[in-house]
């Protein structure tokens, strides 16, 4: 999750979309402030995720599969097998 390469390689496709970038970086923040309301603030912070999650699958390989199946490879639920299987999806 802190691994600043996996963040340059997510944020490089907003080079030269100022908007859309700021928008992504309002969202982020948001959720920031939730995390630092505290405890009782935590389920909106999770919902703001899920719904960044649910947003992104339509643009990933996984779309082609399964909502399902996209759940749990990010959840790390899959089998071995299948978990193979991912490797060669990306």
């Amino acid at each position: 999750m802190l691994e600043a390469q996996n963040w340059v390689i997510a944020v490089q496709r907003y080079k030269g979309h100022p908007i859309p970038a700021l928008l992504l970086a309002h969202q982020l923040m948001a959720i920031k402030q939730c995390l630092q309301g505290g405890k009782a603030a935590i389920p909106d912070a999770i919902k703001g995720l899920d719904l960044a999650i649910d947003s992104l699958f339509p643009y990933t390989d996984f779309y082609k599969v399964s909502h399902k199946f996209y759940m749990r490879r990010l959840e790390g639920t899959i089998n071995p097998m299948l978990e193979e299987n991912t490797e060669s999806l990306g």
